[in-house]
């Protein structure tokens, strides 16, 4: 798997068989299966989504909008999202996506909470 920076379809983890489709949850999951994780009941591929969207909106930041846009949830209208998926909110979705770094990076340090993060004005 690699990512073409002039590819059209915008996934960095594409498929095995389809470069146009995004790497399956069952990749993943059979990834965390051999580090021994029990996707049924420890930790599943959609859980780190779950895990983002959550922690992202309650950091009291970032607007539902452009978390959304940014976790590729499908816009309703296919015309629409077709036009304004990649192009909608980039600043922020840039901004949150380095925040979201250095919340990571804080984590590996000592156990905090999103909102506690986002307040915290010495990270």
């Amino acid at each position: 798997m690699t990512y073409d920076v002039n590819s059209d379809n915008g996934f960095i983890f594409t498929g095995c068989y389809d470069a146009m489709k995004p790497m399956s949850e069952n990749t993943i999951n059979k990834a965390l299966r051999k580090m021994g994780y029990d996707t049924k009941s420890d930790l599943c591929g959609h859980g780190f989504r779950t895990l983002t969207c959550s922690a992202l909106i309650e950091s009291g930041i970032w607007s539902e909008d452009v978390v959304e846009l940014q976790m590729s949830h499908m816009e309703k209208n296919n015309v629409l999202a077709a036009y304004t998926h990649k192009a909608k909110h980039l600043e922020q979705r840039r901004l949150m996506l380095h925040w979201w770094a250095d919340f990571l990076d804080a984590k590996k340090n000592f156990m905090v909470r999103p909102f506690d993060f986002a307040t915290n004005k010495n990270h």
